[in-house]
């Protein structure tokens, strides 16, 4: 006979197990983009054909924006970035063209909250601030990952994108998700704010109800007064006739005048 005890399975800690089912599932919960033609997510690449305007100019992707602004301090190179073809053209020449790159492109600071914070970040949040504002069908997409994460995967990019393998920064993925947080408190303070406003808008709804009140019964009184003038005439008119002398009176005044 087997022996019982071989055969059962080890304990497992319940810990590390709830642990590991959170990880799974958080992982399948991960949002993964990278072609902009693929999936109801591709929208999030920066090769997505939607066109943003900033600094007065139409750029046509969050792409041809970003590579253009390396070179600042040189409008000819921004205006040559800005007519790219696509952003695969405009990632070349911003590839080819690194020795024109503005020096502090890649200087790093850090905030007093602990973040990094470099031009190139903060060119890039422009930029996605500009593509989801003015596109509010990608907005709603973006919104629509609310607790999720945002990574894009590729092992052609550690800085940008996860490295294939989750050991790259993942820096579009942040930047996306913290500009997913920033609209859902607007939304929030928007919401607020209609809330506040309705007693108001009852207010001024019933103030103008009872001012269209007054104004019918002033009408009415104004009517009313009309009328007893008009009667009161009538009736001296109908007196008049009815008395002869008062007629031979009123007749003789009258061809004196």
């Amino acid at each position: 006979m087997r022996n019982k005890s071989s055969s059962r399975r080890p304990l497992q800690n319940p810990s590390e197990m709830r642990r590991r089912e959170q990880s799974q599932r958080s992982e399948s919960s991960d949002i993964l983009f990278y072609n902009e033609n693929k999936g109801r997510f591709g929208c999030f690449s920066n090769f997505y054909p939607a066109q943003i305007f900033v600094d007065g100019k139409k750029w046509a992707t969050v792409e041809h924006y970003y590579q253009a602004m390396k070179f600042s301090d040189d409008p000819a190179l921004i205006e040559e970035v800005r007519r790219a073809a696509t952003p695969g053209e405009a990632a070349a020449l911003g590839s080819e063209l690194r020795y024109h790159v503005r020096r502090d492109w890649h200087k790093e600071t850090v905030n007093d909250d602990g973040n990094v914070s470099s031009l190139k970040l903060n060119v890039m949040r422009v930029a996605l601030r500009a593509k989801f504002d003015q596109h509010c069908e990608l907005r709603s997409i973006l919104l629509s990952t609310t607790g999720r994460r945002i990574i894009e995967n590729t092992k052609n990019d550690r800085y940008w994108a996860n490295g294939g393998d989750n050991s790259g920064k993942n820096m579009l993925g942040k930047l996306l998700m913290e500009l997913r947080e920033i609209l859902i408190n607007e939304e929030e303070r928007i919401k607020v704010k209609k809330a506040v406003r309705v007693p108001s808008g009852n207010k001024r709804h019933t103030y103008q109800i009872e001012r269209k009140k007054r104004s019918a019964k002033a009408t009415v009184r104004n009517k009313r007064h009309t009328y007893q003038i008009e009667r009161k005439k009538r009736s001296a008119k109908a007196t008049v006739r009815r008395n002869p002398i008062m007629w031979f009176f009123s007749s003789f005044f009258s061809c004196l005048r």
